[in-house]
């Protein structure tokens, strides 16, 4: 069964965010490991990461959860918009 982690992120992601078209989600997958990366800017990127890295914590058990039920590893990268343009 194929899930489009994309789709479950951005649930998730939304709810939590200033700007909805802000974000940007990339997720590649390799046999049993999906990468996730989370693009925001500044204002967004701080909402989800949380104080001292809980919501971001949160947010991959939540995604772990799902790629075990799938036999899959996940890893969820959080990265500001201004630092990759830079």
């Amino acid at each position: 069964m194929d899930i489009d982690y994309s789709k479950i992120i951005h649930s998730i992601v939304d709810c939590l965010v200033i700007d909805h078209n802000d974000i940007d989600i990339q997720v590649s997958e390799e046999k049993k490991n999906v990468n996730i990366s989370i693009f925001a800017g500044s204002e967004n990127i701080s909402r989800l990461i949380g104080k001292n890295g809980r919501t971001a914590n949160i947010i991959r058990e939540i995604i772990s959860i799902i790629g075990k039920e799938n036999n899959k590893f996940t890893h969820v990268y959080f990265k500001n918009k201004i630092d990759v343009n830079s």
